[in-house]
């Protein structure tokens, strides 16, 4: 694994041509007709393919990387920001769309009710939200604030009971601090309640449970929203939580670039490297795992 000593004065450049290469296959599954109903959707085996009659909410977490590649000046050239914007607009206008009474969204079942795709909707657009800024004339945030505030109350009034999933929790977490600081202070609580569960569940070994046991994938996606809590609501316990958290996750990263595999909770081979970019430069124990995910981006 590499040993980088300190974080990139740039860390996302690594990632950008990855990201930009993949831009138009995902614009291409989003439905761009102005008559249509699903227009903003992207989940194109439901508007384009009609092989199910229920939408997969989950690819319109898209508005998040596409707002903040917005806000970054970062889009490849010919891409116009102004019609990215009308796009990403477009997204989270589906979600109110397909949102149903109780405020949730679903993923793999119709009628779901999914807490962790609501709630994880709900975290991207807030992203998108903050990312935009003054980008979004007050009428437009206004009614998005309407959308993500319907489905941050079902997270709310809801819980996940089938298994302790801890990115499901650590996402809803994280939605609701963002949504709280947002709404005067509306889910604050809540966030709190889920964020102790996950601390008083982690292992002495640093894993969070995955259906029961370690999954080093699904922890580095868990890392994503606890990083984001850990930059708007600091503690110690926190970081120190994060600290064995990253430690942990080190063990799984193998020499010839890959990470994790069959061995883990649900066998997942992947790394998001999104929380331990950001906890790069806080802790000194991330940039180890920072450097093995660059390492392993740019000799792809």
């Amino acid at each position: 694994m590499s040993r980088t000593s300190a974080p990139l004065a740039d860390p996302g450049a690594v990632y950008l041509d990855p990201v930009r290469e993949a831009l138009p296959r995902l614009l291409g599954s989003f439905d761009r007709d102005p008559l249509s109903r699903s227009r903003g959707l992207g989940d194109r085996q439901y508007w384009a393919w009609r092989v199910q009659d229920f939408p997969n909410a989950t690819y319109q977490g898209a508005a998040n990387g596409l707002a903040r590649l917005l806000a970054a000046d970062r889009l490849a050239d010919g891409f116009s920001p102004g019609a990215i914007l009308q796009r990403i607009d477009d997204m989270a206008t589906a979600v109110g769309t397909i949102a149903r009474a109780n405020g949730s969204v679903g993923e793999a079942l119709p009628n779901e009710n999914s807490y962790c795709v609501t709630a994880l909707v709900a975290f991207d657009l807030l992203v998108a939200y903050e990312a935009l800024g003054d980008r979004l004339p007050e009428a437009t945030a206004s009614r998005w604030r309407s959308i993500i505030g319907r489905l941050v109350r079902f997270v709310m009034a809801s819980d996940e009971h089938h298994a302790f999933i801890a990115n499901h929790l650590a996402t809803a977490a994280a939605a609701l601090f963002r949504w709280a600081d947002l709404a005067g202070g509306e889910g604050e609580g809540a966030g709190r309640a889920l964020l102790r569960r996950l601390l008083d569940h982690q292992s002495p070994e640093g894993w969070f449970p995955e259906y029961g046991g370690a999954d080093p994938g699904y922890q580095s996606l868990a890392l994503v929203y606890l990083a984001d809590i850990h930059r708007r609501r600091p503690s110690t316990e926190l970081t120190d939580a994060l600290r064995r958290c990253v430690l942990f996750l080190q063990d799984f990263a193998h020499p010839d670039g890959s990470f994790g595999g069959h061995y883990g909770s649900r066998g997942t081979r992947f790394l998001i490297p999104g929380g331990i970019e950001l906890l790069a430069a806080d802790l000194p124990e991330a940039r180890p795992l920072a450097g093995f995910a660059r390492d392993s981006v740019a000799h792809d």
